[in-house]
């Protein structure tokens, strides 16, 4: 063995594989202990740092995070298995195991990385709104907000009257308008300002969002006939909001494509805020939907028109991959629309993404044959039986 001078520390050195930084970022979601092996995530090492030097036992309530807690706090025991064992002790036992019994029992009905509103200090949102150093961080602000309160209401403000209604109705929190809302302290005061302040930026925001997806749905579905497949645009590309193939969530959604009355959202990964957006930008607020996700940044869901499925591949190494959704009207037809995008802001953004949405599909009588309306590749069947797959009675 070659003699370098740096003692017993050579052999743990030598052949030290220099990891790259994870493409993801703050939104990898991976839980494969390879991955980690594989690549860096300096945010996790910052955090399991945070929570060694402190003596936490749980994760901050008022941490911004791109995935579900849960998620974060499996990644940091999976790092902190990795580490070597010798030289610093990173973790023991006892502190993994509550941490992980916190991460489940923690409330997190709210937006992931968001402070609930009866918990949030003045000092919090001072610090917020002054991250905000562009229009657009502050928008995303805004509708974040809207996002984690999309069961309340804005207070005052003529831009918020037509906005006051819940965002997906029926809400079981009291509004700030009712009678069994709090008093009016300096703290409560604060807190009604502050929403209806997020409330105008997030009408600011749906407006520009809107700009992104120009011209008529209907009009760009029926000259996309017969493929109908279409790119989504780019947020940071001008051209492509114009652009005739190009369109966004909310198109998917828009009530002249038919009055809507039910949707099943299918997919990986969700932003449940985001998506409840999506519905609000296209005016289908209330609408019952059936969300199965593989991952989501929300638990405990409280609104009674949707119904969550976390759907459990069989295998540990498997994941829910799908993304699509079912589109029924009320006059008994529906639309199938298969993507590549997760239900997230990002994969919406800055991402192109590939959209079919299929043409109407009419209702088929009582009576008629099971092979009725088949297209010539069965795809009506595949889809009956990929359903069926599922055995979900929610299906």
């Amino acid at each position: 063995m070659k003699d370098g001078g740096g003692g017993d520390e050579e052999p743990n050195t030598a052949h030290r594989k220099v990891k790259g930084e994870c493409d993801y970022g703050e939104r990898c979601y991976r839980k494969n202990p390879t991955h980690f092996q594989e690549y860096e995530h300096q945010h996790l090492n910052n955090l399991l740092q945070h929570f060694e030097r402190t003596g936490l036992q749980t994760l901050p309530g008022d941490l911004k995070l791109k995935v579900s807690r849960q998620t974060v706090i499996e990644q940091l025991n999976i790092i902190r298995n990795l580490k070597p064992s010798s030289g610093q002790n990173l973790a023991t036992t006892e502190t993994r195991t509550r941490i992980s019994i916190t991460a489940q029992t923690t409330d997190d009905s709210t937006e992931v990385g968001k402070p609930n509103p009866s918990t949030e200090s003045s000092s919090t949102s001072q610090r917020k709104r002054q991250s905000s150093n562009k229009d657009k961080s502050s928008s995303e602000n805004g509708v974040s907000d809207l996002k984690r309160r999309s069961t309340s209401q804005c207070a005052t403000g003529p831009k918020c009257s037509s906005s006051r209604s819940s965002l997906e109705g029926g809400s079981n929190m009291a509004k700030p308008n009712d009678s069994s809302d709090v008093p009016l302290s300096s703290e409560g005061h604060r807190r009604k300002m502050q929403e209806a302040r997020n409330m105008d930026e997030a009408m600011k925001y749906f407006q520009e969002v809107k700009k992104r997806s120009q011209g008529s749905i209907c009009e760009k579905h029926q000259a996309a006939a017969p493929y109908f497949f279409f790119l989504t645009s780019v947020t940071d590309s001008k051209k492509t909001h114009q652009e005739a193939l190009s369109i966004q969530m909310f198109d998917i959604l828009d009530p002249s494509l038919g009055d809507l009355e039910c949707s099943l959202q299918i997919n990986f990964m969700v932003e449940f805020g985001w998506l409840m957006a999506q519905y609000y930008t296209a005016q289908q607020r209330g609408k019952p939907i059936t969300l199965l996700y593989g991952e989501m940044d929300v638990v405990n869901l409280k609104f009674p028109n949707v119904t969550a499925v976390n759907v459990k591949p069989p295998s540990p190494f498997g994941s829910h991959h799908t993304k699509m959704c079912v589109l029924a009207y009320r006059d008994g037809s529906v639309r199938v629309c298969v993507h590549t995008a997760n239900l997230v802001e990002s994969d919406w953004d800055n991402r192109v993404q590939g959209v079919w949405l299929s043409p109407l599909c009419p209702a088929l009588p009582l009576d008629t044959d099971s092979t009725a309306g088949e297209s010539p590749t069965n795809f009506k069947h595949d889809l009956i039986q990929y359903l069926s797959a599922y055995r979900l009675p929610e299906l």
